[in-house]
Order: C-alpha cells, then structure tokens, then sequence
C-alpha cells in the first residue's frame, strides 16, 4: 500500500489539498488523496468531518488560497488538475448544500475526461455522488457512484480508492451478494491498514443479516409450523393455501382420514398463529372452518385444484394455472375465503396471459368486496394484481393508487414480501410516469424488504425489471451488478424460466458492452435452462429474449444473421404487446440492416421504433430516455442521414435528421406525418450536426435548401467549447474571449455567410450536443469586427419542425407575473437575490397588470397558479440545472409543506398554451442535454414542453449585477414589440454598446438566449 501511495503521490494543488486534509479526520467514501491507513474510526455518520451527510469542515486560509488558485488556473485554460483540486475543495469543504456538492461533481467529471489519467479522479467522482445520495435521499446517485468506479477500475484495477468504493456503493444501494464479494476483492489487495479493518466490518455485517426462515417440513411438529407463521406470516399464509390444504384435500380423495386430520391440524396451527398478529390475515381460519363445517368431497376437490393451479403457477403456466383456478372456484360454493382467494389467483392469471377485461373485472370486484381488516391478505393480493395490470395497460396514476393502497394493507398484515412487490409496483409506476427521483426512491426500499427473500421470484422480478431501468437509464455497469444478483436469485427458485430469463437478459446486457465470452457463457446457460421449460408461453419469450441476445452479440460478425434475429424478436415482441420491450429490437434490426448494406430495411425498422415513441408521447410525459437504446438510435439516425444526403440530396438528409431529432427529443411535438423541409418566412435556418468527423450545416431559405460540409477535429471542437464555457462562467473579459469566438466564428458561420442573406435577417439556430453550448450571438467575425448579434437577431429551436411554432401575441388583458427572490430555506446553501427583488420592480413598473410574487409568496403552489392565469412570466431567482437528468431540474422556491421546488418534470406537465413567454432570469436554464438529438432540456424545454410560445434563459452562471439591466432593457422592448428574439437582441446590443467593460464583454449578455416563436 505505501508503494502504491508513494508513486501515486499528488502534486501542486492536490498534493496541497492532501496535506491539508490530513489535519482532519479521514473521510468516508474514501478519496484519491486519502491516507492509507487513516480510515474512519467509527461507523459513517459518527461525526462531522468524518462522513457523508455531516458539515463539512470549515476552510482554512491555505484551504481558501487552494480553491483561489484552482479557480485562476482554470479560467486560464481546462486544467484537470486545478478542475479535480476545485473539485474536492467543493466536496469537503463547501457548505455542505447541493449547490457547491453538484458544483464538485461537474468539476470532477470534467477533470476525469480531461485527465490523462482519469482512474484516481472517477474514484473522488464515485464518492462525490456517495455523499450526495446520503444528503440529498437519491438513491440514483448510488447508480452513478458504481458506474464511476467502475470505469476506474476498467482503468486501474489496482486503484484501492475505486475498489473501496465500489463496495460501499453496492452495499449501501442494497446489493448484498455484490457487495459481499467487492469487499472479498478489496480485501484480496489489502489486508491490514485501517481501510482494510473497515472493509472486514462492512462484510462481517452483510454476511450477518438475516434471510428468510426456511418452512417445515411436511411430518415436522406443529411447534414448527406455529414459529413459521410467526416469523414469516405471508409465506405461511401461502403454505397453508398451497402445500397443507392440498395435502389435506388429496388425503381426504383417497379415503385416509387419519392422514387428512394431520393435515388440517398443520392447517389450523398456521391459521391461529396468523390470527394472533395484530393485522393478521384470517382468511386461512375462515377456510378450515368451512372444512369443519363440511368436509364434503367437492370441497376437497376445489382445494385439490387450487393447489394443482399453485404449483402450475409456480412453473409460470399461466394458461394450466388459470383453468385449475377457474375450476376451484366454480367448486368452492361450501367455503367463501376459497372461492374468493381462486377468483383473485384466476383474474391474476388472466390478465398475465392478454386478456387484460376478465383479469380487470375480477380483481376490482375483489378489490371492493374483501374487507381489508379481517382479510388484509385478499385484499392486498387483489390490489397488488391489479395494480399490476394497470400499470402494464399505461393506466400509470391508477396503479399507482392500487399499489399505494397495498403498501399500506401489507404493512398493517405483516407481509413483508409483499410489501416490497408494492413498493416495487410503486417504484414502476412512478418510472414510466417520469418522475424518476421517486422511482428510484421506491425501488430501493423495495429492495431492502425483499433482500432477506433470496429465494423469492418476487425478488428475481424485481432486480429484472431494475436493472432494465437502470441500464437504460446509463448505467450499464449497476444494471449488470443488479443482473448478477438476480441470476443467483433465480437459480434459487428453482424454477427453469426465470433462471433462463435471467442468464439471457444478463447475456444481452454484456454483449452490448463488449463482454463477448460473457455473453456466450450466459446464452449457454439461458439454453440449458430453457430445455427444462415445459410450457409454450415461456419458451417463445425465451426464445426471443435468446435472439436479441445472440443478435447483439454478432452484430459486428454477421449482421445479416443480427438483423433477422432482431426481426424475429420484434415480431414476438409487437405481438405480445410489449412495445418497450420491442423498441431495442427494432433499432438493432436497423442498425444490422444498415451493416448489411441494407438500408431501406434499416430504415423501415427505425420509423417503426419512433413511431412507438410518438405512439406514447401522449400517455407518457417526458419518456424515459433509455439512454443506451437512445444512442444506438440516434446512430442509426446520423448515418441514415449520411446515406439519405449521398443518394436524394441535402433536403431529403435534413428531413431525416430533423424527424428523428424530433423524435428522439424528450420533449417536443414530434410527429411521423411526411414534412416539407421549409424556413418561417423572412427567416433563414441554419441547423447544424457533427457525424463523426464530419460538420454539417445546411442552410434554409423559405423550401430552398443548401448544404455545408467539411471534416472537423471533433476532439478540438469539444475542447474549443468547454475551455470557452470555463472563460464565460468565470466572466472573462472580452479580449480573453475574442480568439475562441473569432475561431468558431470561421468554423461554423463563416462557410454559410454567403447564404444568410443581408444584415438584419433573422436566423433561426438548430444545433445540440456541444455545438447546443456556443453562444452563437457572440461569435465574433474579425473581417468587420462584429458580433454576430450586430448583424441580426438569433432564435432557436430544437428541431427545423419546431420553429415553425409561434409564441401567441399576448392579450391587452393576459396577466404579467413576476416571481423574485424567493425566502428559500438557509440550509438550501444559496444566497438569497435581494437585488432581484428591486430588478422585478422596475421591470413591473411598466406593464400595467403586473403581478408579483416575492420572498416568502413566491411557493411552489403560488408559483404553479400564476403560471395558470399569466401571459408573461418573470422568474428572478436561483435554478439548477441537472446535466444526467434535466428533467430533475428545477426553479428554488419559498417552502410550503411537502414542496420547495418546481421541478422541470411538473412543469412539462401543466397547459402553458396560454404563455406568451417565460424569462427566467437564473442559471443554465436553456441549457441542452448531452446527447445528439436531444433538444432542449431542463427548464426551457419543460415551458415549452407545456405549451409556451417562448423562453428566454441563460447557458452558464449569471451575475446580478449584469442581468439586471439587461432584463430591465428586455422587458422595455418586449412590451413594445412582443418579439421575444428581437427584444432579447435589443438588450444584448444595449449591453454591447455600453461604456462599462464589463458590460460589454460578451460573459454578460451572450449568455442568454431566446427559444421558441
């Protein structure tokens, strides 16, 4: 360990900040520059300085020297040195509140893709987000922490900091397996300093918490079965239904009365321990005492088939286990809890097998017939299945409700397993609903109520359809860890088709992140375990998922063979419907068709696939982005584009790259009808895209369409934006500036000049990705010594069909409201506006219906209602802009209880067709999301989203000081013309003129940009 320590010694800054740090406690997670042998003495938590969640130390003048000198060399130029030293300043040492923590995440990931050795800085990343997911309750971050340790140890896989923290993810996310054997594998590196003991702590306790009690065997005393029901009085309530009374039942068919009141008795012991808990389900009591009553042979039959369709269940035949349900129940007339516990299984069987009325109409009928109190079991078993089936029939909010309402039963019962599937249930409802906080929130409670459960389908149920999530969500590395505890979950069911299950989703998931050997070993064993299936529905998924797997993997070999595996199981997939299930298929059967020289049939497959996402965009706000598949899509979409500008021409090439553009957006009006390539009138569009080496930028006039193309240094264009990013957030002035905005100048306007038509004639901007960060108004042409913004006004849209939208003028009566420094809660770590308040003024001063919500009137709720009622909206306050996850973006407002926020995924969700324009006068709220084709994001695109005519907002980091006349100067023009990129242009050139250096320098007003009509 000291070797390792003093190789890797820091230097500069960091080694600075090392020593520095050295003063203080260890930190939990561990970082890069932590001493070896100085871990935490105590548990996390135990005191501050020490671990995540505490304050954090207070600076020193050497530590605030540090940060200074961070700052100024990264304002000098993208210095990973300085961005990793500023970072961990931010995470030790800033206020302990989300700004200066998400703050410290941005400059550690922005080191670790500059640094030339990344793998010690993704380490600090993993611990980063460790700290915030404890402050800030995001078990997402948890995700992200493996992921970024991960790709460390992918990098180094000697890196103890990494490995540490891997471990301490996964065990604090709920991976108890996963966890157990990273902590083995650190220790397999280091054995004896303080990290080491720690570690030998942390897997001592995972091995130690308790699993599930096994059941009794069938000839074992009744003490046994009375402990049983005691420790586990779900499963025991299952048992009796399932194992005792079917016992009983073939006793009694084959005339062996002694044997059968054996069996009863089990029956009656589990039945009057379950009745003993508080909340206790006595539907198993009521049974028996209907088998007292009449111990008649039809009633013994019924009970034969409800425990033949249990065991049909359990082999996942649903077709088997629906018919021997049906007949219990038609059987049951001596014993109403049978009849109604077969009805319930039977409807649960049917919507399971399509016929989603019959399973519907059963289970609400049981959902309002059995009585909570008495029969908490029935109950939260009906509410649970159709909960189930609402949220596979999109009826989100519905199943939503259901599933909260069995929480609530399963927690009053004491059914823990069953509390976990509603929490999952919850958990799903709330992802496809696109409040992701929440699901993942869900998901892992979830988890720690099934964790003990290792042997449950429930469990194996719930980590497949997580680590879908997960990994389409972007975190390949979790989904696997995730896949991995589920395969060893379902090998322990014992039941074939959810080990195969489990090996083929497992298998597919490596192939796409190149772990060929992997993903044959598991294809070997998804179809060894598929050779046990005996049912027809259970082998054609299989089979299916077993194509998408061996189709995935031999994409790059045989893509001919790829791409009719992917028809294949898309076919199965639509006819199933499963849509979701079918979208990756059908982007993999065009990305192999492409690969096979094919390209009308990859671009068959890819309309197909947007078509399901322009299906759901209605039902779904916001839908997820499957971050994986999206990529892949978007892929098909630049070389679809790339064939589409070779063979018929630059409009058809723009065509197909604005329709999935639009498409892929999480946000926008995208349809599939056939579109004219065409300009607003008087306007010109310029719509740019990188494809691999290659800058496109077409220009359009009116239905004229022309194009630019030219191979690019795409790494030193991204370099180019990011250190000018830097100079902008750190307000440099406009001589540092002027060379990058001179040289983007010549790279992306200078080859177009010709076709923009004279000065003064508007443009309209389509650009994402890196090229979405420019701030085009400031590019700076050298030959007439001008700003763009000189020459003529900007607008943007996300896509070519977006711009045609028309920000409504607004009416003499529409209201003005105006929201400004909100009394937001100290602990939140932001300053509080009061300038912005006096800004709001002036600016109201001239509307005469001018409306104003400030300080502790500026709430969520109050905000919500004004955006229903206004025209123009003003916002005057802090944002923050999520760059993983825009949708989690959001407005900082005064508290009301339960909300102090409002969030860009609420807001998408409001009728803002009324709204003229949003101003939002904060931080980065037009800022566009990372991806290719992924619009605008965060709070601009959710306005919009909702319906607004038009949003102005900024791109990094505002100052008071600047803003303010700048809005005051917008909001004059504004009232006089109703022209949102005209008025924006006035006030930026009011700025550009002034005699204030700082005021002129394009940090102050080229930030802000103005979208929409």
């Amino acid at each position: 360990m000291t070797s390792v320590v003093r190789r890797d010694a820091p230097r500069g800054l960091l080694g600075e900040l090392a020593r520095e740090m050295h003063k203080l406690p260890r930190v939990t997670p561990r970082l890069s520059i932590a001493h070896p042998d100085r871990p935490c003495p105590s548990a996390a938590g135990s005191r501050p300085g020490c671990a995540p969640g505490r304050a954090a130390a207070p600076r020193s003048d050497r530590i605030t020297g540090i940060a200074a000198r961070a700052s100024q060399a990264i304002g000098k130029g993208a210095d990973p040195n300085a961005l990793h030293a500023a970072g961990l300043v931010d995470l030790l040492y800033g206020s302990g509140a989300g700004k200066s923590l998400d703050r410290a995440i941005s400059l550690l990931q922005m080191a670790a893709r500059l640094s030339e050795r990344p793998a010690p800085v993704l380490a600090d990343v993993a611990a980063a987000y460790m700290v915030r997911a404890e402050r800030a309750r995001s078990p997402r971050d948890l995700l992200a922490a493996i992921e970024a340790a991960e790709e460390a140890l992918e990098r180094e896989p000697a890196n103890r900091a990494a490995a540490y923290n891997l471990a301490l993810a996964l065990e604090q996310f709920g991976l108890v397996e996963e966890a157990t054997d990273a902590w083995r594998a650190y220790l397999e590196s280091d054995a004896t300093s303080g990290w080491a003991h720690e570690a030998m702590r942390h897997r001592s306790q995972l091995l130690a918490l308790p699993t599930e009690a096994a059941a009794p065997a069938a000839g074992a005393p009744l003490s046994d079965y009375a402990a049983y029901a005691a420790a586990e009085p779900q499963r025991a309530r299952e048992l009796g239904w399932c194992r005792v009374l079917g016992a009983w039942a073939e006793a009694k068919l084959a005339g062996d009365a002694a044997d059968a009141e054996e069996h009863l008795r089990r029956a009656e012991i589990l039945a009057t321990t379950l009745e003993r808990r508080t909340g206790g389900d006595a539907t198993l009591g009521d049974g028996v005492r209907a088998i007292r009553a009449r111990p008649r042979e039809r009633l013994a039959r019924a009970h034969q088939e409800f425990s033949a369709g249990c065991v049909a269940q359990g082999l996942v035949d649903f077709p088997a286990a629906a018919s021997r349900f049906n007949a219990a129940a038609v059987a049951a007339h001596d014993s109403p809890p049978l009849r109604s516990w077969a009805r319930m299984m039977y409807g649960g069987m049917s919507f399971r097998m399509g016929d989603m009325p019959t399973g519907e109409a059963v289970l609400r009928d049981l959902c309002a017939t059995a009585d909570p109190v008495r029969h908490p079991g029935l109950a939260l078993a009906a509410r649970l299945a159709l909960s189930a089936l609402l949220i596979r029939a999109d009826r989100y909010e519905a199943g939503l409700r259901h599933a909260q309402q069995a929480a609530v039963i399963s927690l009053r019962a004491g059914e823990a397993e069953n509390h976990g599937v509603a929490l999952d249930n919850i958990s799903i409802a709330y992802f496809h609903m696109r409040d992701m906080d929440q699901g993942y929130g869900y998901a892992h409670q979830a988890l720690k109520h099934l964790r003990p459960y290792r042997t449950s389908f429930r469990l194996h149920n719930m980590l497949g359809f997580a680590a879908n999530t997960v990994g389409d969500d972007g975190f390949p590395n979790a989904a696997l860890r995730m896949l991995n505890e589920g395969v060893r979950v379902a090998e322990r069911t014992g039941i074939p088709v959810f080990a195969a299950e489990a090996y083929l989703i497992r298998a597919r998931l490596a192939a796409q992140m190149g772990a060929a050997a992997r993903a044959r070993q598991d294809i070997a064993a998804g179809q060894e375990a598929m050779a046990r299936l005996t049912t027809p529905r259970s082998r054609a998924w299989s089979i299916a998922r077993r194509q998408m797997a061996e189709a995935t993997l031999s994409l790059g070999s045989n893509p001919a063979g790829a791409a009719e595996d992917f028809d294949s199981a898309a076919a199965f997939f639509t006819g199933m419907r499963a849509p979701i299930v079918a979208f990756p298929a059908l982007v993999g059967g065009a990305q192999a068709w492409l690969a096979s020289n094919r390209p009308a049939q990859a671009s068959a497959r890819l309309e197909r696939a947007l078509a399901i996402l322009q299906n759901r965009r209605d039902s779904v706000h916001m839908e997820p982005r499957r971050a994986a598949i999206f990529d892949a899509a978007r892929g098909v979409v630049d070389r679809m584009t790339m064939l589409k500008l070779a063979s018929d021409g630059p409009a058809a090439g723009l065509a197909y790259l604005d329709r999935g553009r639009a498409s892929l957006a999480p946000v926008g009006r995208a349809d599939g009808r056939n579109w004219e390539v065409a300009a607003p009138p008087g306007e010109r569009a310029l719509e740019y895209a990188i494809v691999a080496d290659t800058l496109l930028v077409w220009v359009v006039t009116g239905r004229k369409v022309e194009l630019y193309r030219a191979r690019v240094d795409t790494a030193r264009v991204v370099r180019l934006v990011v250190h000018l990013q830097q100079q902008l957030d750190a307000f440099a002035g406009e001589a540092e500036l002027r060379p990058a905005l001179a040289e983007l100048y010549e790279q992306l306007i200078r080859p177009v000049e010709g076709w923009l038509g004279e000065a003064g004639t508007p443009l309209i901007v389509v650009a994402d990705g890196v090229l979405g960060l420019v701030p085009f108004p400031a590019l700076y042409d050298t030959r007439r010594m001008r700003y763009l913004v000189e020459a003529r006004p900007v607008r943007f849209a996300a896509s070519l069909r977006e711009a045609w939208r028309r920000a409504p003028r607004p009416a003499a009566a529409s209201e003005v409201w105006f929201v400004a420094d909100p009394a937001f809660a100290p602990s939140t770590g932001f300053p509080r506006l009061p300038a912005a308040a006096e800004e709001v003024r002036e600016i109201a001063s001239g509307y005469p219906r001018a409306r104003t919500l400030v300080a502790s009137a500026a709430t969520p709720g109050a905000v919500r209602a004004a955006l229903g009622r206004a025209g123009v909206m003003h916002y005057a306050g802090h944002a923050v802009f999520d760059d993983e996850r825009p949708e989690r973006s959001y407005l900082l407002l005064a508290p009301e209880p339960g909300a102090t926020t409002l969030q860009a995924m609420e807001i998408a969700r409001l009728d803002l067709s009324h709204l003229s324009i949003v101003v939002l006068a904060a931080c980065q709220t037009v800022r566009t999301g990372p991806g290719r084709a992924s619009g605008f994001s965060g709070l601009a695109g959710a306005f919009l989203a909702a319906g607004a005519g038009g949003a102005v907002g900024s791109l990094w980091e505002v100052d008071d000081r600047l803003t303010r006349p700048l809005m005051v100067e917008f909001h004059r023009a504004y009232h006089a013309s109703s022209n949102g990129a005209a008025a924006l242009r006035q006030a930026q050139l009011h700025l550009l003129r002034s005699s204030d250096p700082e005021r002129r320098s394009p940090a102050a007003w080229s930030g802000f940009r103005y979208i929409g009509g």
